[in-house]
């Protein structure tokens, strides 16, 4: 039964998470005085760092946090970085922003008047409106959690905003367009706005620099709106809840800065909405016994393999940045599926851009056959499952056939590029590629294997001296096209083996480099990514020099671009990974900057 459920659970996906399962109440009982010290401990440490994690309830389902912690000192160096980066995006969406809306009154109502939608951004994104937004990396704080399953952001405002001027000047905005669409209040010493209609509304909370945006039913205002604006506080927040000092401990995440989404949690609000005086839900028009109590427990039980998604920063210094988001999998699924992994080629030298892949579709095919059959022998009982049911047994039968030679060979690739220099004077696109040295790496467990298939279609090859361990040698004269076909040099092209990577590279000198990279191991993930920032800054060094000799909307987009790259790509450096492993499906990053 269980491996019925790790199947289906992987069918439905990993972009489902769920709760960690409860203890039973003697255990909880027996373990409640040591917890309420442990947990006492942790909230003192933890009310150091800020007063906005008080407004948050233990119970979220939903949260992302940005606090300040003087543990953590932001470096200055990526303050500096950050800013330039917020005036830059403000540059950026003043441009989209005015851009697409001429462009649809022009077509509604060509004599429509603009200059007031574009004085509007001028006034709030510019490099100095940003800061009347009281946007500062140095003094904002972020909190993202939810109160039922209403969201609430929470945010603390850079000294000197001037933001109340804007929801005023978005309350007349929204009347002018339809009467009685805004209000202003003021309650409890707060300047509190309401826009929405009839049946629902965005409430909007200014109290000095703390600014606080939901959302809530009109008729429901007056009950939610205390805990939503945080009029009231919860009795429980999440500085004293174990789930967020775990998930700290478990990821070593840096405790300013995380998230997550249980999706379990907010599951059970719907299968079991009986159990829950929910607000949203009566929205929604949610009811019990929708399902049975077969697909209540199947269903939800489906969830329970993937407790969360969760994610936060783990390392923050002057120069580098790392994070990772793990989507949780529980009773040792991410362990099993981790044996779908393959290896990814590594290469002995620093690349500008690489991308590898890696999938072992034997090892996939024997977990995928295991979960089939047993759905096949145990099969589900809920209705709403029995599609699943009626698959099996046939998917059992594709699985049951085997794979052909090169594809069980094959393991993964790595696709690296050395250098790519691109010469945008130039209008013939045969001469626009001035130098790319690039090269492919094959992880298989059998080269000599894949070397007998080729010689099959190409015998020349044997007589290149192609072997395992060799020197790379040059197969520019099997190229079944030339250079003067396509716009890449194809003199230098070189191919190589070793004892468990067969390697192709382009460009003069890459044979060597060849040589080495098919004796490097591999890393164990499904995916990985790296790229230099002046990757892409190099493709677009030459915007300016044919920018004029294009029509001014090309002109505009080249100029967009052109500022992602000097001003957003703040960042020297990224590598990713996905892979499976105890935890679940990790995604790691890192940022060198």
């Amino acid at each position: 039964k269980i491996m019925k459920k790790n199947k289906l659970s992987l069918a439905i996906a990993l972009g489902m998470s769920l709760a960690l399962a409860s203890c039973g109440d003697d255990e909880k009982n027996a373990q409640q005085t040591s917890t309420e010290n442990t947990v006492a401990q942790k909230v003192t440490q933890a009310q150091t760092k800020s007063n906005v994690l008080s407004y948050i309830p233990a119970d979220t389902a939903i949260l992302a946090i940005y606090v300040k912690d003087d543990r953590y000192p932001l470096p200055q160096r990526l303050v500096e970085i950050t800013e330039k980066v917020y005036a830059s995006v403000g540059t950026l969406l003043t441009e989209m922003f005015t851009d697409s809306f001429k462009k649809y009154h022009d077509k509604a109502d060509p004599g429509s008047d603009t200059e007031k939608v574009d004085a509007f951004f001028d006034k709030w994104f510019s490099q100095d409106g940003i800061k009347k937004l009281g946007l500062s990396i140095e003094e904002n704080e972020f909190a993202l959690y939810a109160v039922d399953l209403f969201p609430v952001l929470r945010m603390t405002l850079a000294k000197g905003h001037s933001f109340d001027e804007l929801l005023t000047e978005l309350m007349h905005k929204a009347n002018d367009s339809k009467a009685d669409t805004a209000e202003f209040k003021s309650i409890n010493g707060r300047m509190v706005y309401f826009f929405g209609d009839k049946e629902m509304k965005i409430l909007v909370s200014l109290d000095g620099n703390e600014l606080v945006v939901s959302l809530s039913p009109t008729r429901e205002i007056d009950n939610l709106m205390p805990k939503l604006l945080g009029f009231e506080k919860p009795a429980k927040n999440i500085t004293q809840s174990n789930e967020y000092h775990d998930t700290i401990a478990k990821y070593n995440y840096m405790g300013n800065s995380m998230y997550w989404f249980d999706i379990r949690q907010i599951a059970d609000y719907f299968i079991n909405p009986a159990q829950y005086n929910s607000p949203m839900l009566d929205l929604m028009k949610v009811q019990d016994k929708q399902m049975s109590q077969e697909c209540k427990s199947e269903i939800l039980g489906m969830f329970d393999k993937l407790p969360r998604m969760v994610g936060g920063t783990t390392k923050l210094s002057d120069t580098m940045l790392s994070s990772n988001l793990v989507f949780e999998m529980a009773d040792g699924l991410g362990s099993k599926l981790s044996k779908m992994t393959g290896r990814i080629p590594a290469s002995s030298s620093p690349s500008s851009l690489s991308y590898g892949f890696s999938f072992d579709i034997e090892a996939a095919k024997t977990l995928a056959l295991e979960f089939v059959t047993n759905i096949e022998q145990d099969p589900y009982k809920c209705d709403m499952l029995q599609s699943l049911n009626d698959q099996a047994a046939g998917l059992k039968a594709q699985l049951s056939q085997p794979l052909p030679p090169f594809v069980s060979n094959f393991k993964g690739f790595n696709l690296i590029i050395d250098t790519l220099d691109l010469d945008f004077t130039q209008t013939d696109p045969d001469k626009m590629i001035k130098d790319l040295k690039a090269k492919v790496l094959l992880a298989v467990d059998n080269p000599e294997a894949i070397k007998g298939m080729a010689t099959m279609a190409l015998p020349e090859l044997n007589n290149l001296g192609l072997n395992v361990g060799g020197e790379a040698v040059n197969i520019s004269s099997m190229m079944p096209v030339s250079g003067t076909q396509i716009p890449v040099n194809l003199d230098h092209v070189f191919m190589a083996m070793g004892k468990e990577t067969i390697g192709a590279s382009l460009g003069e000198g890459t044979d060597k480099v060849l040589t080495q990279d098919v004796k490097e191991g591999g890393q164990a993930s499904l995916f990985t990514i790296g790229i230099n920032a002046d990757f892409y800054q190099k493709m677009f060094a030459g915007i300016d020099t044919v920018s004029d000799k294009l029509p001014p909307d090309a002109q505009k987009q080249l100029r967009i671009q052109k500022t992602l790259m000097s001003d957003l790509i703040w960042w020297q450096r990224e590598d990713a990974s996905i892979g499976f492993n105890d935890k679940g499906l990790e995604i790691s990053a890192e940022i060198k900057y």
